[in-house]
């Protein structure tokens, strides 16, 4: 071509891709997004001629290799457009960094590459042509200076002018069997490639190791020997992204293969693996995407990681007795795989081994003592027995299996993994037996459909999470054993209508109970000393509530918009959190004890039925100044004798407390031992005359009276200075 013409040529291409710009949006429409992203195109007559490609700015430097696909949305791919990849050498500015191609597969559908379709792609090196051509137009690869390698699948195609002009390392290479060729092709010389011609590999101690295939692909059979030297092994990657690769049988002088060998060998179909192998390596036939079935050869004792993961058309695969390790991920995305049989030999299984399989049953034999985490997740089995010979259930071990819906624990099993079952949204019952001492962190997540549930008598802890989103509980029962009951342990459990809370427990954490609805009552039991953030926040049914005695602190938003009517604040509590209480509309009374020192912010607004809030101590300081915000019809009533009262507390009117008899004061500081003798306050709105009387014996009492106090302003001081002669004194009250 000379200079002017292609100087007239390269100034139309871009008013040629403007004119064909209007069909670009229609197209694209429809392409998936791999093609979408590679090619454009135009449909003749039901079939496909690429017309350019959409590389473009701004992507990092590198190759691309590229393979032209055999059908584009179900039609087929017949033709390569001129000019279409002319310009796939780009320079972005200012760095010249380059993206350029590197190799490229045509298929077996195209008969037709157009004029300067790679027009000066001069960082090509290997292009493979489907046996289906029959024509490569003028200058197609015209001024490609690194080529080196064109491979020809079928016979001699007609040739344009200069198709490889400019093309000085480039060699054309011929399958054996096909016709048309000579010691030259467009100028190229000419090689019969021989499958020994196709590999490179490395000698050692007197036997061959296969490095790396770059054929064309099609049906492999691995020579015995080359060059009169045995062939013992294939290196790792050596036949990886082989594309074209559609079949290999290995000659039994093979005892080991690479990692990930044929990983990406995404048209293999059938592979014969030696008899001699013993190591399925890492890797080896991941992304086998065509890869329907395998043999694995008896003398195999492990299965390596990854070794078929995302073969996503694998249906067959028997694995050998003398198996013993099935690595992590080794079936990972096998979703059509729906049967195998492990055996006997088998004694652990990995990470992710058979996750997202499409396995329906499956059985795990007694030889197996470790499975790794998620080693079944998102298989669709309906039952699945774990082996008495497993003592851990793994994290995530079945994991969105979402059509399980019967799980058999053995008695050996100790823990129950994070995760384990989360997602399990058909499982409706479950057992967890008394050897297990824990169970962890969203164990059972969003089991949608699990309406019962046993907890063994060893369990310690449930963690966090762990019955959380199970809509369908209705009630659980808590083994003594438990000791806490984490964040979230059953959060949104809204069919919940009945929890025992056991003596044992000492924690109930943030969020234990949110949002179950239907919960009505609840008796949180002495061994608890904190109550969690919103522990039983938006339980709209639950209308009371029995707080235990060691109960110190009650969390932010640990009760709000419950349905609570009356609550009383047990002695020890020395902290009421921000909201605790707040929007619990049916609420009427709260008694708050003298030991609360402090009431965080808004702790009680929006109880808008709340009538009186009874104070038995001093004053508590306020968080802020909504504490009662909004309770327009609550009065606040404290203790005569009590200090830090005025006119208003926290927004709300006060008034003394009239209690219908006179009461000791047993705590702050006028209570217990003074200089004086022992002294408490008696309080009582009534302003009646009180007597105090002592005795010496409450099993056999004898009441004495020791003073009558006159009550101002419903209190007064009492002092014994007798008490010590004697070796106990205890008082009452009673009006004169």
């Amino acid at each position: 071509m000379n200079k002017s013409h292609q100087s007239n040529l390269i100034q139309q291409r871009p008013r040629r891709h403007n004119c064909a710009s209007w069909l670009l949006p229609l197209l694209l429409l429809a392409l998936p997004a791999v093609v979408q992203a590679q090619f454009r195109y135009v449909i003749n007559n039901g079939a496909i001629t690429i017309t350019g490609h959409n590389y473009d700015y701004p992507l990092p430097p590198y190759p691309v290799n590229m393979d032209i696909p055999s059908t584009i949305n179900g039609l087929p791919v017949t033709s390569i457009g001129d000019w279409a990849f002319w310009d796939i050498v780009l320079t972005p500015p200012p760095y010249g960094n380059i993206i350029y191609l590197r190799d490229v597969t045509i298929p077996n559908t195209v008969t037709n590459i157009g004029n300067s379709a790679f027009y000066e792609s001069i960082f090509l090196d290997a292009v493979t042509i489907g046996n289906s051509v029959t024509r490569i137009g003028d200058e197609a690869f015209y001024g490609c200076g690194g080529l080196n390698r064109v491979v020809f699948r079928g016979n001699a195609p007609s040739l344009g002018t200069n198709v490889f002009a400019g093309d000085n390392n480039a060699t054309v290479y011929y399958l054996p069997g096909t016709t048309g060729w000579g010691p030259t092709f467009g100028g190229l010389p000419t090689v019969l490639w021989n499958l020994e011609d196709q590999l490179d590999y490395t000698i050692n101690n007197g036997a061959i190791t296969i490095t790396k295939y770059f054929g064309p692909g099609g049906a492999v059979i691995l020579p015995d020997t080359i060059n009169g030297l045995p062939v013992t092994s294939i290196g790792d990657h050596a036949f990886s992204d082989s594309t074209g690769l559609s079949s290999v049988t290995m000659g039994n002088g093979i005892t080991s293969i690479g990692a990930y060998v044929f990983s990406g060998c995404s048209n293999l179909t059938s592979v014969a693996v030696s008899s001699r192998i013993t190591n399925i390596a890492d890797g080896s036939f991941q992304y086998c995407i065509s890869l329907a079935g395998v043999a694995i050869p008896d003398g195999v004792t492990t299965v390596g990681a990854n070794a078929f993961s995302g073969c996503s058309s694998l249906t067959d695969v028997t694995i050998p007795d003398g198996v013993t390790t099935i690595g992590g991920s080794a079936f990972l995305d096998c979703w059509r795989l729906t049967k195998i049989t492990i055996p006997n030999s088998v004694t652990s299984i990995g990470a992710d081994g058979f996750s997202y399989c499409g396995l329906t049953s499956i059985t795990i034999p007694n030889s197996v003592t470790s499975i790794g985490s998620n080693a079944f997740a998102g298989c669709v089995f309906r039952s699945f027995t774990i082996p008495n010979s497993v003592a851990s259930i793994p994290d995530g071990m079945l994991a969105s299996c979402q059509n399980l819906t019967n799980v058999t624990i053995p008695d050996a099993v100790t823990s129950i993994g994070d995760k384990a079952f989360t997602y399990c949204t058909s499982l409706t019952s479950v057992t967890i037996p008394d050897s297990v001492i824990s169970i962890g962190g969203s164990a059972f997540l969003c089991c949608w459909s699990l309406i019962s549930v046993t907890i063994g008598s060893g369990v310690t802890s449930i963690g966090a999470s762990a019955f959380e989103y199970c809509y369908g509980l209705t009630s659980v029962r808590i083994p003594g054993s438990v000791t806490s009951i984490e964040d979230g342990a059953f959060r949104d459990c809204s069919s919940l209508t009945n929890v025992i809370i056991p003596d044992s427990v000492t924690n109930i954490g943030t969020c234990a109970f949110f949002y179950c609805t239907s919960l009505t009552s609840v008796t949180i039991p002495d061994g608890v000393t904190v109550i969690g953030n919103s522990a039983f926040n938006n339980c709209t049914g639950l209308a009371s509530v029995t707080i235990g005695n060691n109960v110190t602190t009650i969390g932010d938003y640990a009760f709000a918009s419950t349905g609570l009517i009356s609550v009383m604040i047990p002695d020890g509590v020395t902290s009421i959190g921000d909201w605790a209480f707040q929007n619990c509309t049916r609420l009427t009374s709260v008694t708050i004890p003298s030991s609360v020192t402090n009431i965080g912010d808004s702790a009680f607004s929006y109880c808008t039925s709340l009538m009186g809030a009874y104070f038995r101590g001093n004053a508590p300081s306020l968080g802020g100044p909504t504490v009662f915000s909004g309770d327009n019809h609550a009065t606040v009533y404290y203790l005569p004798g009590t200090t830090g009262w005025g006119t208003t507390f926290g927004g709300r009117p006060t008034e003394l407390w009239a209690l219908p008899s006179p009461l000791i004061l047993s705590s702050g500081p006028n209570f217990g031992v003074q200089s004086n003798g022992f002294g408490f306050i008696i309080s009582w709105a009534t302003n009646v005359p009180v007597v105090v009387e002592a005795s010496t014996n409450l099993a056999n009492p004898t009441w004495s009276p020791v003073a009558t106090n006159t009550l101002t302003s419903g209190w007064s001081y009492f002092s014994d200075p007798q008490w010590t002669n004697y070796p106990a004194r205890f008082y009452r009250l009673r009006s004169s």
